[in-house]
């Protein structure tokens, strides 16, 4: 008895306000009111997103013919629900409510959970939103979840919401527009040579040895509703890159922020927003903390020596993030990843008559006037050396490389930029090759030398010296011979005459 007369006196009340109202109030029309549900600038929605939107009516509405003067009736269902104990809890009149309160997460989660029945027909329409159309005028909660397109770039889907959106449809304005709130944040990855330099990706202006730095670039989330939220980013890096734990930071709306937690095990960084973080959400205070501010962390990793054989170093990261309100559930973000690149040059001695490969065959590589230091891995493959081992004395450096016994040597860890390639000593039997020019621009380099073999000079001993060195002696000797004879002549001739 007592819950028909409450329910007699909601429908007393509403129809004393109806009353109240002037004449020429429109009633409620029926079937061409429409929802039009917009995703933000950098999403589309996709089709199978289209039924998770529902509608659902709460009022009817009479509206003056000027617009300007609105009633509103409950549906029958809201009537009952009003009623029972989850209904109740949001007092008597809703109207009331939804007018004296900003938040209405917590009526949307419980109007949801009453599971009414939901208006109209939800489909995408050629422009990328989603229509719900065939709805009569009055006023609406809309629910639902969207997700963006997967691209090759990026694979992972950002979550888009209509967190308990009203919208009223009247013959006034029969098309209404609810823009979604992407409740997944973003995420960039970047990185630099430098501090203060230029952060991008891919970046290949470093060397083995340098010191890279990073930036991760996210957004406050819409906290709005939550009783906890988890913000968690994850972060994975390449076996090439030693991270500085201690150098971990992290900015909201350019102020630092310290409610977060580093940790690091092996090549994964874990940055985990204690509760402060959702404490702090549009707080007095905490001006920092809004919807939508820039969050930004660095800190900063060594490129080390597996990064040569690895041509760089990638880092990738990822965010967990709270994307229920009424739950426990999380989503993870989109992915993103720094490229750190270094380069090789493959050199290939190749006999140039038969193309077979010459071991052996010694090389140095110039960049910029000096010849590049190398550590021989003793395996065929040099790695640039890091400007440590070059002030080290004792840590043996290379500027000759020799090709392997299958005519190659590969010189790790290079930068962008112009260099020579000098053949110092050529493999036995073959003659100098000229110097290579190479340049490095975004991709490794294959080199291939070719040898050439000279021609044999003459034989010492052949027959054409034999016959020369034979006729010059038998000459000689005929002068000699002739010498003798005519000084013996002139001698017994002189004995005569005497």
């Amino acid at each position: 008895m007592k819950t028909r007369k409450i329910a007699t006196l909601i429908l007393a009340m509403v129809m004393a306000l109806a009353l109240a109202l002037p004449l020429g109030m429109n009633a409620f029309a029926a079937g061409d009111g429409k929802i039009v549900i917009t995703p933000p600038d950098r999403l589309v929605l996709t089709s199978d997103d289209a039924p998770q939107f529902k509608a659902y009516k709460l009022f009817d509405v009479l509206v003056s013919p000027d617009g300007v003067n609105h009633a509103y009736e409950p549906t029958l269902e809201v009537e009952e629900w009003l009623l029972t104990t989850d209904g109740s809890a949001f007092g008597l009149n809703l109207e009331t409510y939804i007018r004296t309160n900003e938040d209405l997460t917590a009526l949307a989660s419980a109007l949801k959970d009453a599971e009414f029945e939901d208006s109209g027909s939800a489909e995408l329409v050629s422009d990328g939103n989603v229509e719900i159309t065939g709805l009569d005028y009055g006023y609406y909660l809309v629910t639902g979840q969207g997700s963006t397109i997967e691209t090759s770039t990026k694979p992972d889907k950002l979550a888009v919401m209509a967190r308990g959106a009203m919208v009223t449809i009247t013959s006034a304005v029969p098309t209404a527009t609810i823009a979604l709130k992407a409740d997944a944040p973003t995420l960039t990855k970047t990185a630099s040579n430098s501090a203060g330099g230029a952060f991008a990706t891919p970046i290949s202006d470093v060397k083995i040895g340098d010191t890279v730095y990073f930036k991760i670039t996210s957004e406050v989330p819409d906290m709005t509703g939550y009783s906890s939220y988890t913000y968690k980013i994850t972060d994975t890096l390449g076996a090439g890159l030693t991270i500085n734990p201690s150098s971990v930071a992290v900015k909201i709306n350019d102020e630092p922020y310290t409610g977060f937690t580093p940790t690091v095990s092996g090549q994964l960084l874990t940055i985990d927003f204690t509760s402060a973080f959702l404490t702090g959400f549009n707080s007095a205070g905490n001006e920092d903390i809004v919807f939508d501010a820039p969050i930004v962390v660095t800190y900063n990793a060594v490129l080390n020596t597996s990064a040569a054989a690895n041509n760089g170093a990638t880092n990738s990261a990822a965010l967990t993030f709270s994307n229920d309100p009424d739950g426990n559930g999380t989503g993870t973000t989109l992915t993103d990843t720094a490229e750190i690149k270094l380069f090789s040059i493959t050199v290939t001695a190749v006999n140039n008559e038969t193309n077979a490969l010459l071991p052996d065959a010694e090389f140095k590589l110039k960049k910029g006037g000096a010849y590049v230091q190398f550590i021989d891995n003793e395996n065929g493959t040099y790695r640039v050396a890091t400007d440590t081992e070059i002030s080290n004395a004792g840590t043996t450096k290379k500027e000759v490389i020799i090709t392997d016994s299958q005519g190659k040597a590969v010189l790790q860890g290079l930068n962008p930029g112009s260099y020579t390639l000098e053949n110092t000593v050529p493999p036995e039997g073959f003659n100098k090759a000229d110097d290579e020019s190479i340049n490095i621009v975004a991709a490794n380099v294959a080199r291939e030398v070719r040898f050439s073999g000279g021609s044999q000079l003459p034989i010492t001993g052949g027959i054409g010296e034999i016959l020369f060195v034979v006729i010059g002696i038998g000459g000689a000797l005929a002068v000699a011979a002739a010498v003798v004879y005519y000084t013996k002549k002139r001698r017994l001739s002189a004995l005569k005459t005497h």
